[in-house]
């Protein structure tokens, strides 16, 4: 399974109101699968390792590019005072 390009946002106009936070991460891609009982990793650099046989299950999971951001003077995208006018709307 792969899922690309993941962007999670928390923003906060509430506690402090002049001085809105925000702090999110960006991942690139995310691999998840299944793998032999004897597998190799290759990374970047050029290494390689390899794990010895067994009998458990094996699942490699790999995160390329993530990206941790703290924003303590942002805009907001949806201020809370939006969210709070139209929350108990119907669509």
């Amino acid at each position: 399974m792969t899922i690309k390009r993941v962007h999670i946002r928390y923003e906060d106009d509430f506690y402090n109101s002049h001085r809105p936070l925000s702090m999110g991460l960006t991942i690139d891609t995310i691999n998840l699968g299944s793998t032999q009982d004897h597998w190799n990793f290759h990374n970047p650099n050029g290494m390689t390792f390899t794990r010895t046989p067994n009998e458990y299950v094996n699942k490699e999971f790999n995160i390329v590019k993530l990206r941790v951001y703290v924003n303590s003077n942002s805009e907001m995208v949806v201020p809370t005072s939006l969210w709070e006018a139209t929350k108990d709307q119907e669509l």
